[in-house]
């Protein structure tokens, strides 16, 4: 199945919100499969001091309670949090700009995907950074709400358009 990625961004605090569904990366638990992707997430946003901060296994009714499988699902979907930080530049700039992140990976065993939902916050951004002209302040009411109301409303309209 190829990779697919969206991309939602809000231009006042910089954060942005990414829904990527990928072929299952490798691991042999949910914790393993996560800091795959995390690597990868580092790797391609050329991050500096990337740390994991805190990994919860959760409960797909509590983490996902829009999420209706279809009946012919036989392998309960997996999901983890994940909250770390970075020091990543925007784009292509040399500039660091400190960033929070928050990842949701729910790991879709039968269709042969991971979904991963991605808020980025940043903290603080650089002066040389592009973001620093229409960056006004961190998210006030805090991205961990936001983040939280982003996953709980995750749903799958259409589960035929996995293998």
């Amino acid at each position: 199945m190829p990779d697919h990625e969206e991309v939602y961004t809000d231009e006042q605090t910089d954060e942005s919100v990414i829904v990527e569904i990928l072929s299952l990366a490798p691991g042999n638990s949910l914790e393993e499969v996560a800091a795959s992707h995390w690597d990868s997430l580092t790797r391609l946003n050329r991050a500096q001091a990337a740390k994991i901060e805190e990994v919860v296994v959760t409960n797909l009714s509590d983490t996902l309670p829009q999420l209706v499988c279809p009946p012919t699902q036989t392998i309960a979907p997996e999901t983890l949090l994940l909250m770390g930080h970075m020091m990543a530049p925007k784009f292509n700039e040399t500039a660091l700009n400190s960033v929070d992140v928050y990842m949701c990976l729910i790991r879709l065993q039968q269709q042969a995907s991971d979904i991963l939902i991605i808020l980025n916050s940043p903290t603080a951004v650089s002066p040389e950074s592009s973001s620093s002209v229409s960056f006004l302040a961190p998210n006030p009411e805090g991205p961990l709400a936001l983040f939280k109301e982003v996953v709980s409303s995750f749903q799958v309209k259409d589960w035929g358009l996995f293998p």
